[in-house]
């Protein structure tokens, strides 16, 4: 049982003064629990008193003593500690209105060997203790990172035995009996002289020298005996006058003691009323702070379920989305695995009329070399471009699968953001879908235009020959030239101009004169490749092909070797 008396704390039945001293002398790593600016305090309750510190800055921690006295006995004390509510101090780091963490001290080892320890008279213990934050501050803020030092408080406790304080008890204890005084008896000799007092006279009509001598030393031992006698009774007036003084000391300590004993009453009851009024402006703080923390929970509950179905219908509409692309996906996969097929196809079959004109075309190969390298360069362009659009689609790829990681991990504000650029994507992958169907369609036209005008001017080469043929009457046969365009392969585009193609004719016309056919037809098909490359010069730029999108991109094109950009040589007129 615990209760105060004047300025000492009782715990107990024991007489015996304590004094147990708090002292924080340091506060370290203050940043990993105050977070902003606010003005933060310590502050601890111990035996019904709460105490304060000075308010934290950056001028440092100003340290915190106190003392308590506590009027006990080595087993009230033992067996109050061990108390869990009692055997451990609680030290809050607080702010107006919060709590930021808390530090627990363990008040126990100060008495862990008094009881093997009969002559106590204190003890001393210093460490340093780890400022957890409370639940609220540490989900507010987040998770500390791992190379962020705790918080600590230093602490230093001891608990002394005021031995001078009790012994002023036991001696006040002891004047309070009454005190016997020893008075030291001495007989006198003159009883003797008066109870005879006609011996003496009776002797003295005769004396001889030896009774003269033992009466000198009787007077003289009789005069001493009298001066002891005064001076005893002296010393026995000193002393009572010593004593009359010491009781009056006595009193007035005693009195003085009352005073004190009551003053100090007196102002205890005016702290226990003090403390009275702080406990009750505590738990209307308390009481306050609770309702609105209950307020603030309650709002937060409400935006929590408002968010949390605007959540799962952004979550709907993005499923939606989801699968609208998704099948999408599939079908621009299944138009590409048959753009694929038809071009394996294609291949194929061009693979196969390669293996049957391949003897007849082995003297056309050393021709055609220097042409098919202007078409390899524009062959390694194509394949440039095929690539950096093999990146951009990989790119797409990635922000596609970084979209859909992102969203099973942002919050709401982040999704919603989200939702509103892959809306812009989408938008804008329809529009790049359309506009790869419209160069698809012009390229295809293209691809018509310079069929047809390759076919003019095979037809226009075959008539010279035929011509050339008929006048120096060879051996050779009517040949024709017939340029194949394999419809992957966008070498040169010819514009269509008259101008060069009859150009073409007159420099045919001027090879018919020569007597060689071999000569005539190697020349003319130099000319017909120079004619070609002017006019690829001079053609209007042909438009690039537009960045393939995911699964949707047309079907790559193939090398440009000399088994896919050849003249073939026909025999027969058609």
């Amino acid at each position: 049982m615990m209760h105060a008396a004047d300025d000492q704390i009782r715990v107990g039945q024991g007489n015996d003064v304590f004094d147990l001293k708090i002292s924080i002398e340091k506060f370290q790593n203050q940043s990993s629990v105050i977070h902003n600016n606010n003005p933060c305090w310590l502050s601890y309750r111990f035996f019904g008193q709460v105490l304060q510190s000075e308010i934290l800055g950056a001028s440092g921690f100003t340290p915190m003593v106190k003392s308590f006295r506590i009027r006990s006995s080595i087993p009230d004390l033992i067996e109050y500690y061990r108390d869990k509510k009692n055997g451990s101090l609680r030290v809050h780091v607080c702010t107006s209105g919060q709590l930021l963490g808390t530090a627990t001290v363990d008040l126990l080892p100060l008495l862990r060997d008094v009881s093997q320890n009969q002559d106590f008279e204190g003890a001393i213990m210093n460490g340093e203790y780890v400022v957890h934050p409370t639940a609220n501050d540490a989900s507010t803020r987040g998770k500390s990172s791992p190379s962020t030092a705790p918080a600590c408080l230093t602490v230093t406790t001891s608990l002394d035995k005021d031995v001078q304080h009790n012994n002023i008890l036991c001696r006040l204890a002891t004047d309070q009996q009454p005190s016997s005084a020893k008075v030291r008896l001495s007989i006198s000799s003159q009883t003797d002289q008066q109870d005879n007092p006609n011996d003496t006279r009776n002797d003295c009509g005769v004396l001889s020298p030896i009774q003269a001598l033992h009466k000198n030393q009787e007077d003289e031992y009789s005069k001493r005996q009298k001066h002891l006698d005064e001076k005893e009774c002296e010393l026995k007036a000193r002393e009572v006058q010593l004593a009359k003084k010491e009781r009056q000391v006595y009193e007035s300590t005693v009195a003085l003691e009352k005073k004190r004993l009551e003053w100090e009453q007196w102002r205890h009851q005016e702290e226990f009323k003090w403390h009275e009024k702080l406990r009750n402006k505590e738990a209307a703080a308390m009481r306050s702070i609770e309702e609105r923390a209950s307020n603030i929970e309650k709002e937060r509950l409400r935006t929590l379920d408002s968010s949390r179905c605007e959540y799962e219908k952004l979550e709907s509409r993005l499923r939606s989305a989801l699968v609208e692309v998704e099948s999408k996906e599939r079908q621009l996969k299944e138009v590409e695995v048959s753009h694929e097929n038809e071009q394996k196809r294609k291949m194929a079959e061009l693979d196969l009329r390669e293996k049957l004109m391949k003897e007849e075309l082995k003297h056309t190969i050393e021709i055609e070399r220097a042409k098919t390298s202007a078409a390899m360069d524009q062959a390694v362009a194509v394949e440039k471009s095929l690539a950096a659009a093999g990146k951009k689609i990989q790119l797409l790829e990635d922000e596609i699968d970084e979209i859909r990681a992102k969203h099973r991990s942002t919050p709401e504000v982040a999704l919603m953001q989200q939702l509103a650029e892959v809306k812009g994507q989408l938008a804008d992958s329809e529009r790049r879908i359309e506009m790869i169907k419209a160069e698809k369609s012009d390229a295809l036209l293209e691809k018509e235009h310079f069929r047809a005008n390759v076919n003019k001017l095979a037809r226009a080469l075959r008539h010279e020959r035929e011509k050339a043929a008929a006048k120096k009457n060879n051996k050779i046969g009517q040949q024709q030239v017939r340029l194949s365009y394999d419809e992957n392969d966008n070498a040169f585009v010819l514009g269509g101009r008259e101008d060069e193609v009859h150009k073409i004719l007159s420099d045919l016309s001027n090879l018919s004169k020569l007597q060689s056919p071999t000569k005539s037809i190697t020349v003319s098909l130099k000319d017909g490749c120079n004619a070609r490359q002017q006019l690829t010069t001079n053609a209007p730029p042909v438009p690039s092909p537009p960045p393939p999108r995911p699964n949707c991109c047309p079907s790559p094109v193939p090398s440009m070797n000399s088994s896919n950009c050849r003249y073939l040589l026909d025999f027969d007129e058609s």
